[in-house]
């Protein structure tokens, strides 16, 4: 995955962590390695997804270490932790896609395990793990994007749906 920021910095995130590097030349600014270092200050393993916000802010979703996120002027990235009975539902937590919706709400998209919604204040608050007319099980959300109207596009395996605000089916593209 990767993710551009301000006019001369790509954030790349993959298998040994997340890379920043100079735009012009792709010389290594910083490396954050999937091991290591303090907990919840790394990634802890493969880096899935990156997303640069409105704000500033650069969300990197991972497979073992879940959602972080960096903060500028922060240095590194922090865990993004609460209430872990809230979470289990989901599993371990590989998030594979992140979406931040015009309301500021973040959406997680998981390996197996649905969507799973975060508040601006990053409490989860709901989420849904089947989708579609026969309300069949979501496999991996691969990608998110939102329409300037509102409605939520998901790639979910070979399948593309189409989700209201609050998750609820809209279309299915085979």
């Amino acid at each position: 995955s990767m993710v551009q920021v301000g006019d001369g910095e790509l954030w790349l995130g993959g298998r040994t962590g997340v890379e920043r590097r100079r735009m012009s030349d792709g010389t290594l600014i910083e490396r954050l390695p999937p091991e290591g270092g303090s907990p919840g200050i790394t990634p802890r393993s493969e880096v899935r997804t990156l997303l640069r916000d409105p704000a500033g802010v650069i969300w990197v979703g991972s497979y073992g270490s879940g959602l972080m996120r960096h903060v500028p002027p922060l240095p590194g990235l922090s865990l993004v932790k609460n209430d872990l009975a809230l979470w289990r539902r989901f599993g371990d937590l590989d998030v594979r896609s992140v979406l931040q919706l015009q309301d500021r709400s973040i959406w997680l998209g998981t390996q197996s395990a649905g969507v799973l919604r975060l508040n601006e204040a990053l409490e989860p608050v709901g989420g849904f793990l089947d989708g579609g007319p026969q309300r069949t099980r979501l496999g991996r959300i691969a990608a998110m994007a939102q329409t300037p109207a509102g409605a939520i596009w998901l790639s979910v395996e070979n399948e593309l749906m189409r989700v209201d605000a609050s998750g609820r089916w809209q279309q299915s593209i085979s």
